[in-house]
């Protein structure tokens, strides 16, 4: 049977039709030049910032990433896909930092129980549930909880954060974003390339070439 429609679907036509609150963007460098933007150039900037990507990188990260990279692209059609990058950049930083501390860790992990050995195992999914549920500890990371908060510290206390990545900030955004209450979040270009060469720059500081 043919499926059936409602009558208000959006042809192909209407979904390529540039969103008119991008009619108009423009940048203006040093000297004042003012250059109208295309759609070209907003991607010119996501591919600048993701070139420099090392051969170390995960292929499921490189992947997230490129997604996030793709909602910026067809927010030139659809403007609130700005904000949605955004979050992807910051969903993508959490993937990137539990990455990299689950590669850093040991085959064999000893687990603790208020001070004392109750198991040795390699990470599954049920040892990282009871690390979250705080059941257990990994020993060696007696705060650790596999939370963002938790990844942030541990970066940044092992020196792979990268100074242009404010945690706190990182933090609360990715929150508000995750759990919004009264608005729909709307941003320009620009917050999106600028959380996504944070994000990239977080990624280069984890698998360096």
């Amino acid at each position: 049977m043919p499926i059936e429609r409602t009558g208000s679907e959006r042809t192909i036509a209407d979904l390529s039709r540039i969103d008119e609150r991008n009619l108009g963007l423009c940048k203006v460098d040093d000297e004042l030049n003012i250059q109208v933007l295309e759609a070209e150039d907003i991607q010119a900037d996501f591919l600048r910032a993701e070139s420099t990507l090392g051969p170390n990188v995960p292929i499921k990260v490189q992947e997230r990433i490129s997604v996030a990279r793709n909602l910026a692209t067809y927010a030139w059609f659809s403007y609130e896909f700005y904000g949605v990058s955004v979050f992807w950049s910051l969903s993508c930083v959490e993937m990137a930092l539990r990455a990299r501390f689950v590669e850093m860790l040991p085959e064999q992990l000893k687990l603790v129980k208020k001070g004392v050995a109750v198991e040795t195992a390699p990470l599954s999914h049920e040892i990282e549930e009871k690390v979250r549920r705080r059941q257990v500890e990994i020993e060696g990371f007696p705060d650790f909880n596999f939370s963002l908060f938790a990844l942030l510290k541990w970066a940044q206390e092992t020196n792979l954060l990268p100074s242009e990545a404010n945690s706190e900030a990182i933090r609360k955004l990715r929150n508000n974003m995750a759990h919004p209450r009264f608005f729909n979040w709307v941003v320009p270009p620009s917050a999106a390339i600028d959380m996504f060469e944070v994000l990239i720059k977080v990624v280069v500081k984890l698998w360096p070439e």
